[in-house]
């Protein structure tokens, strides 16, 4: 029974033995037994096919002939731990120069073999071409530092969010743009960095629909509660078909947006001027050229029948002749006093003003005799509370003398207009009524819209200009004053205007 025993083990060893080598032949991977002082005593097809030589030649080397000169003091290291029992096994990558001379990446796996009295006898070790693996790896490398560069360099924003809109991930460059720090924004909603949250609603409503937007602006605000313009493009990220979030790029068009404001604000100013131009021309081209052009015939007429004439009928000529002039003449200091206005040439000159009644009297000398010749009467009513004011005198009397004209204008013949004034908190408060014909509701909103020209005949024929009240209302803003009228058709109307308090 003894002597079976011993034969039964005996070829169980002879079987591993002939398993082992079948192994060690035929593995897919290179494998090879190493003694401990590092030359190789077998190596198998595989490691031969991926390092080039044979096996005869390989025995003839150690394995430091063939190991990277950097990776030589490591792998000292790594198999003094084997032999001094601090680890049973070990792994490791390293550099194997090719026969041809070229490196290649191997993965190691090395275990320290012992004989039966436990002495430590050689290293077998199992190595695997990692060669392709390290150049992706190396790749990714490489394009992870690149596109972190960028993604920590470039000036637009990138922002990662969840379904729920939860910031996951925002490049370093949100803090130029807002104040914040990025671990400030990750983890928030993005709803609280939109300044108007219909914004985000908006651009939610987009995605869902479309799932992107392209230049979709948006106003966020900054650390500081500062409103910023941010031009957004972004999408839905998916998986398996289910949206787990969106990524996206904001731009910061601030400037950009206010250049626009500016340039709209220009086009429109041009767009007034040039309406201001027509008007100034079609007045000079027709309200102008008519009187004078009237007085030129009718002169022409007395010069060619003066001796036929009576007294009574050149006399009568002469009148016409000189009202047609007069109302010439009143146009064109309108439109020499609106010019100079439109040119801001008109100087700005605000002096106390200690009797406003005195002011408004001498405003008056002008317009008196067309009052008088109309049998409009013109009273002024100012309270002993306004008696002072700081304005600019000539402008101030230039507002009343319009508004006066254009009441005496629209009264019919033994009508009323009043001038009124009232200390008030805000300021000093004119107001100039009539009881005359008085302007259609509709109308009202024109008359101090620039974009309109309203203009109608008098009483008693007399024609305006429709420049007035836009002067009235310039001079006005110049004092940081505001300008507004109520009328009724048929039962006159009302021009109120505020000088403000310095």
């Amino acid at each position: 029974m003894p002597g079976s025993t011993h034969c039964h083990n005996h070829m169980r060893t002879e079987d591993y033995k002939e398993q082992f080598q079948q192994i060690f032949e035929n593995s897919m991977i290179g494998m090879a037994i190493v003694d401990l002082r590092g030359n190789w005593l077998r190596a198998n097809r595989s490691l031969c096919d991926m390092l080039g030589y044979s096996e005869q030649e390989l025995i003839k080397l150690n394995v430091k002939d063939l190991t990277k000169p950097g990776d030589r003091e490591r792998t000292d290291e790594i198999l003094n731990r084997l032999i001094t029992g601090d680890t049973p096994h070990a792994k490791l990558e390293k550099q194997y120069k090719h026969k041809d001379g070229h490196y290649i990446w191997v993965a190691i796996a090395v275990t320290l073999l012992y004989d039966t009295a436990g002495k430590p006898m050689h290293y077998v070790s199992q190595l695997e071409d990692i060669t392709r693996r390290k150049e992706i790896e190396d790749d990714l490398l490489l394009s992870e530092k690149k596109y972190r560069t960028i993604f920590e360099n470039v000036q637009d924003v990138f922002y990662q969010t969840d379904t729920k809109g939860i910031i996951k991930e925002i490049s370093p460059s949100i803090e130029l743009h807002s104040g914040y720090l990025r671990q400030e924004i990750i983890g928030r909603p993005v709803e609280d960095f939109y300044y108007y949250v219909e914004d985000r609603d908006r651009i939610v409503k987009e995605l869902q629909t479309s799932g992107s937007v392209a230049d979709f602006e948006v106003r966020l605000k900054t650390k500081t509660d500062e409103l910023k313009y941010a031009s957004v493009n972004a999408r839905l990220v998916f998986e398996n078909g289910q949206p787990v979030g969106g990524e996206g790029s904001m731009r910061d068009v601030t400037t950009r947006k206010f250049n626009e404001n500016v340039l709209q604000a220009l086009n429109l100013e041009l767009a007034a001027s040039n309406e201001q131009k027509n008007r100034l021309f079609s007045i000079i081209g027709h309200d102008l050229r008519n009187p004078i052009s009237g007085s030129l015939q009718l002169a022409n007429l007395i010069l060619q029948d003066i001796r036929s004439n009576t007294v009574s009928e050149i006399e009568s000529s002469l009148q016409l002749m000189k009202k047609e002039l007069e109302n010439a003449s009143e146009l064109l200091e309108d439109l020499l006093t609106w010019a100079r206005a439109q040119l801001n040439a008109v100087d700005f000159n605000r002096v106390e003003i200690k009797d406003i009644n005195e002011l408004i009297v001498s405003s008056l000398q002008p317009v008196l005799p067309m009052a008088e010749k109309k049998h409009v009467k013109v009273e002024i009513k100012a309270a002993a509370s306004a008696s002072a004011l700081n304005a600019d005198r000539s402008m101030l009397k230039t507002i009343i003398r319009n508004l006066v004209t254009n009441a005496i204008k629209f009264t019919d013949a033994g009508g009323n207009v009043l001038i009124d004034v009232e200390a008030r908190k805000s300021g000093t408060l004119f107001v100039v009524r009539d009881d005359g014909r008085g302007i259609p509701e509709e109308k009202l909103p024109q008359l101090f819209d620039r974009s309109f020209t309203y203009t109608t005949f008098g009483t008693l024929g007399e024609k305006g200009t429709g420049l007035g009240l836009d002067l009235c209302q310039g001079f006005v803003r110049k004092h940081g004053g505001e300008i507004w009228v109520e009328s009724r058709l048929g039962e006159g109307s009302a021009f109120y205007f505020v000088i403000p308090r310095l």
